[in-house]
């Protein structure tokens, strides 16, 4: 009995589970010109660069309020912003850039502090998903087991997603064309601050060690190669900051403890509301030079 119930069951899931498997692994549409997809920009000029460079790493605090061009002429180093989006995981993208990085490189981290927050650094799932379903399928085999749990209730949604939009791109903005060489966004510079509300929320729950675990096996990988790795903060409301101080001054101490100090303190890049275009890590043209000009004086001793 027990033996016909199993085999019954298998008959209903294995059609199932192919089924899904061609969803998952049907192409993406590349020539979207959706936000995300500007992802694929950035991996293709990881992979094909040969020359010493300094890549950014983290979420959408690298995409609109880092000048990467301002860096690649102060030190001539050519310079790769793989920021994207928070939600993502900078676990995602230390897993990816480790397959390309080259001896010499500079790798620096830039992670939102919500991303300290709990398994936020492996990708909340919606935005992993995504990103992989229509960027590269194939990447879902990369993934870690953490991040496999995570993406698991929106893969199928996500899969028929991808095929619906095959034919069509639904990106009237075309937010992949905002994007400069380097891999900034550049499509809001010369327009006024939109602020989505009033900047006064509260990490939810206590920073954890997991992830400065990962950082710290990430940077011990990369150092045996000759890739150099550093931990930086992001821009981040005066307001905020105070809010939410005890949990950045708890990042600090698991950061030591892991060996892998901040390149500087916190609040070298604190800035008032007016300072941010949009969200509390989306910083306006004016600020976006501001912070940059700090970075290049944080990254210089670096480059020795």
């Amino acid at each position: 009995m027990f033996k016909k119930l199993l085999v019954n069951i298998i008959k209903f899931i294995f059609p199932l589970a192919i089924l899904l498997l061609i969803l998952i692994l049907f192409p993406a549409n590349k020539e979207s010109q959706g936000y995300l997809n500007s992802y694929l920009d950035k991996i293709s000029n990881l992979e094909n660069h040969k020359t010493k460079s300094i890549i950014f790493l983290g979420g959408s605090n690298l995409v609109f309020g880092l000048d990467s061009k301002l860096i690649e002429d102060s030190f001539n180093i050519k310079v790769l912003n793989l920021g994207l989006q928070a939600s993502l995981g900078i676990i995602f993208q230390m897993d990816q850039v480790e397959e390309y990085v080259n001896k010499g490189d500079i790798v620096i981290l830039v992670p939102e502090y919500d991303q300290y927050i709990g398994f936020n650094a492996w990708g909340t799932g919606a935005t992993l998903t995504k990103t992989i379903m229509h960027t590269n399928p194939n990447d879902i085999f990369r993934l870690r087991l953490r991040q496999i749990i995570q993406i698991l209730p929106y893969l199928t949604n996500e899969s028929v997603e991808k095929l619906k939009r095959w034919r069509k791109d639904d990106y009237p903005n075309k937010e992949r064309s905002q994007f400069n060489k380097n891999g900034d966004f550049i499509g809001h510079l010369n327009l006024p601050n939109r602020p989505k509300g009033k900047f006064n929320y509260k990490l939810e729950d206590n920073a954890k060690e997991n992830i400065f675990i990962a950082i710290n096996e990430f940077k011990n990988r990369l150092t045996k190669i000759g890739v150099s790795c550093y931990l930086l903060p992001p821009p981040y409301p005066i307001e905020l900051y105070n809010l939410n101080k005890s949990n950045i001054d708890k990042i600090n101490s698991f950061t030591k403890k892991h060996s892998i100090p901040f390149s500087c303190i916190p609040e070298h890049f604190l800035y008032p509301d007016s300072s941010f275009f949009e969200y509390p890590h989306h910083l306006n043209s004016v600020n976006r030079k501001d912070r940059t000009v700090k970075l290049i004086q944080i990254i210089k001793p670096y480059l020795n």
